[in-house]
């Protein structure tokens, strides 16, 4: 049993090592870290806008069949999920749009729905006050 921790130990330190050669050499230039926050932003917007397209107010979309389903009881839980990320990605419209399609669409019943649902309003919140203390979070 003590063997396997001192194992275990040893890879984590060779990982540690790896990790900050690879930080150190191999890193990416400015202008590709752009074109990768440019690809992520375009892969949300394709999923987020399919989403309300195709299924809000229903909690997913299933992608081949582009139809809708209530995974957990109605809670439009993509829509709620993508909350932090349209804040992180400075899009005060459509964080707003999305924050009232919640208030009016979403009627949460706390017993049922818990800390799984829960965190999303409140991180919606957390986001609302620093926006409205510091402008756009991105960058």
């Amino acid at each position: 049993m003590r063997q396997q921790h001192w194992l275990w130990l040893l890879y984590f330190v060779f990982v540690a090592i790896y990790a900050n050669l690879r930080a150190d050499g191999d890193g990416i230039s400015p202008q590709e870290a752009k074109q990768l926050r440019d690809e992520v932003r375009d892969m949300f917007y394709h999923t987020f806008n399919g989403y309300m397209k195709h299924t809000f107010p229903l909690d997913e979309l299933r992608p081949l069949s582009c139809k809708g389903q209530d995974f957990l009881g109605g809670y439009a839980l993509t829509l709620i999920n993508s909350l932090d990320t349209l804040a992180l990605l400075g899009d005060r419209d459509t964080f707003s749009s999305a924050v009232q399609s919640v208030s009016t669409n979403v009627q949460f019943n706390i017993v049922i729905s818990g800390i799984f649902v829960n965190h999303g309003p409140i991180q919606e919140q957390v986001i609302s006050e620093i926006f409205g203390n510091h402008g756009s979070i991105q960058e």
